[in-house]
């Protein structure tokens, strides 16, 4: 009698490819710092906008879904102190200006950046992929009246 891999009955999943098990190729890693860092850098130059929010949030949650069991210190308190600043910024968002964030917000979210860039570079491949598939399929179980309350230019798409 064979045993199912894994230890779930019934449940059969890939197995792992060589890549997902390795971190990034440095190019990669290179790709995707740069984008978050444009993003940081626009916004502390007074020229942010949505996209550079979503970019810099997408970090911020990554960085705390792939942190817990990494042995990477991803210091929760800087986490909490990026998602406040985020905050602010949305509490103040307006499509029709530019956002802008502080010295110390924006060392604020540099230090979580960094964070990030170290485990794209070190961790298995599959932890980032893990992480952005559970950041969608719970902004997918948020109930759409919740979106509803927000402005229209910041709604997701529509579901299909």
């Amino acid at each position: 009698m064979s045993k199912a891999r894994g230890g779930r009955k019934g449940m059969s999943r890939r197995p792992l490819t060589r890549e997902m098990l390795l971190p990034f190729a440095p190019p990669q890693v290179r790709a995707l710092s740069l984008s978050s860092h444009l993003a940081l850098l626009a916004l502390e130059k007074g020229e942010g906008n949505w996209d550079h929010m979503v970019v810099l949030a997408g970090v911020i949650c990554r960085t705390s879904l792939m942190g817990d069991p990494s042995g990477i210190d991803t210091d929760k308190p800087l986490l909490e102190a990026a998602d406040l600043v985020m905050r602010r910024l949305m509490d103040g968002a307006d499509p029709d200006r530019r956002w802008s964030v502080g010295a110390e917000d924006g060392a604020v979210l540099a230090r979580v950046l960094a964070i990030h860039d170290q485990m794209v570079a070190t961790l298995p491949r599959r932890r980032y992929f893990e992480a952005q598939a559970r950041m969608e399929r719970e902004a997918n179980a948020v109930p759409r009246e919740v979106w509803d309350g927000l402005p229209a230019w910041c709604q997701p798409p529509a579901r299909v």
